[in-house]
Formats: C-alpha cells, sequence, structure tokens
C-alpha cells in the first residue's frame, strides 16, 4: 500500500511539539537549513522520520565529551 511508502508530512506547528521547542524556533532552524525540511510553495513541511534521525544525529554524548577533553 502506498501509505506504507510514503511518510505523512508534518507542518511547523506539529514538529514544534514533538520536539518540544517553539514554532519560531523551527522556523529559525528552517531559515538557517539547520533542520531537515521540504518547502512546498510558501508551505514548509516535515518528514518525522528525518527529523528524529537528525535529532540522533546530532546528539552529544556528555559522558564522551568529558573522554574527549
Amino acid at each position: 500500500m502506498e501509505n506504507e511508502i510514503e511518510e505523512q508530512l508534518l507542518p511547523c506547528k506539529a514538529i514544534a511539539e514533538l520536539l518540544n521547542v517553539k514554532e519560531s524556533t523551527v522556523r529559525k532552524w528552517v531559515a538557517t537549513d539547520l533542520i531537515p525540511y521540504i518547502r512546498l510553495g510558501k508551505t514548509i513541511r516535515f518528514r518525522k522520520t528525518e527529523v528524529l534521525t537528525w535529532i540522533n544525529l546530532n546528539t552529544k554524548n556528555s559522558a564522551t565529551e568529558k573522554n574527549e577533553n
């Protein structure tokens, strides 16, 4: 089924709620190309899996950082 292949695109508000940040923060991240997003005309949408992967790739382990110093 196509729904299994295609992932729902989420609006900025849903991503802000998912990450527990303000919508304005998510919009700043979009403006600086910090977070993965899709632009459909003037509309911004996000794939939840891409955002979660982005979080995992940008997570810093404080124990690892202490060992590196």
